[in-house]
This record gives structure tokens, sequence and C-alpha cells, in this order.
């Protein structure tokens, strides 16, 4: 048998592959698609992710990049107010190897009401020091969230769309950095536990942006 297809898209000058899984599979385990109605991008090259019902089976959406840039600096510049995302999906923006190789920014309460809606983590998250919890406002329709990713640091940011007006920010210096390897970049909206959205809604996010910069050595406040 052949090599099975896989889809791919072009966004903000990168060449992404499309995550489609029939199966339960991580995370979550969810049900990933890589249709135009989960992933696709708009008259203006915009990013849309979507969680979306097909056939009583809720879909997820995920695309990762084809090639690993390295370290430097990841930008996410995301378009929706994180607060109305429903309390059991998750919207990741994070470079990835494996379970233990990880960087995150996540927009989640995590299954519960009164949660903080967002945090900074590097993997493994239990790992004492490696996660920061902080909340967006639910008033911030537009953020830019990044991470300079470096041999010996990990600077976490998250600004005000608007004004670039900080949110939160965090310096990782722990034992758990990552070094360059294979680990891509990756944006994805899933569900927590395969669980429904609490709403039984279809659950839609835009990125306006991704940008990489291996030269920066700071992130601009």
């Amino acid at each position: 048998m052949g090599k099975m297809s896989v889809k791919t898209i072009n966004f903000s000058g990168y060449k992404w592959i499309v995550k489609k899984r029939n199966r339960p599979y991580g995370p979550g385990p969810n049900y990933f698609s890589d249709s135009d109605s989960n992933v696709w991008l708009d008259s203006q090259g915009k990013l849309h992710l979507k969680i979306k019902k097909i056939r009583n089976k809720w879909y997820c959406a995920e695309i990762y990049l084809k090639k690993p840039l390295g370290y430097g600096k990841y930008t996410f510049c995301v378009d929706n107010s994180v607060e109305k995302i429903d309390k059991n999906v998750i919207l990741g923006l994070f470079v990835y190897l494996n379970l233990k190789n990880e960087i995150d920014i996540e927009f989640s309460k995590w299954g519960k009401n009164n949660n903080a809606n967002a945090q900074f983590a590097v993997q493994p998250f239990i790992q004492k020091g490696n996660l920061k919890r902080f909340n967006v406002d639910k008033k911030i329709s537009h953020t830019i969230n990044s991470f300079l990713w470096q041999k010996n640091s990990i600077f976490f940011g998250s600004f005000k769309g608007n004004n670039k007006k900080a949110i939160a920010s965090w310096i990782y210096k722990g034992r758990n950095i990552l070094k360059e390897n294979k680990v891509k970049a990756r944006m994805n909206l899933w569900l927590l536990n395969g669980e429904k959205p609490s709403d039984f809604n279809e659950v839609e996010v835009v990125i306006s942006q991704f940008s990489f910069n291996k030269a920066d050595s700071k992130i601009k406040q």
C-alpha cells in the first residue's frame, strides 16, 4: 500500500500539515478532521480552527509545521475573546516532540467554570515550577502570544492586541527546557477528555498570524 495522502495549507508563509484521525487520538482522545469546515483560510488569509459535530461525532482541528524551526521567538495572534471559549475546549499554541518535550500556551478553563482561562506550561506540567496560570479578561478580543525558546530559558508573554500591553509574562529556567531536535510548531483546538462542549455548540477560533524570528533576543513589551 502507498502512503496515505495528507492535506497541507499555507498560512503566514509556512506550510502546515492538517491532522486527520478517524479514531480517538491524542490529545483528548479526540477525532480530528482535515475538512474545509474544520480547518480553513478566509479571504484575508486568517486561519480558522473549528470543533464541529459530524454525524454524532465531534471533530477537532489541528495543524503542525512540516519542518522544525528550532530555537527562536514563536508568536501566535488570536482574534477571539478566549474567555468565551467553552470550558471543555482547549486552544493550544505550542511546539511539541512528545508528552515530555513540549512548550505550551493554552487557553482553557479545563472543565471548571471558575478556573483561570489561560496558562503557560513546560511539560511535564505536573513538575513543580513548570506551570503559570493567568486570566485573560472577557473584554480583550485580540491577543498576541509569544514564547522565546532558547537553550537555557523560555520567555513567555501574552499581550493585548490593540495596544500590546502585557497581560502576563513568565521566564522559565527549569530543567525541562527542550533541545532543538525535531520539535515542530503546532496549533490545535480540542476537547478535554474527548467530552462534548458543555453548551453543545460548535466552537471556532481565528488565528490571524503566526510568526517566527530566530534572531530576536527578547519579547518586546
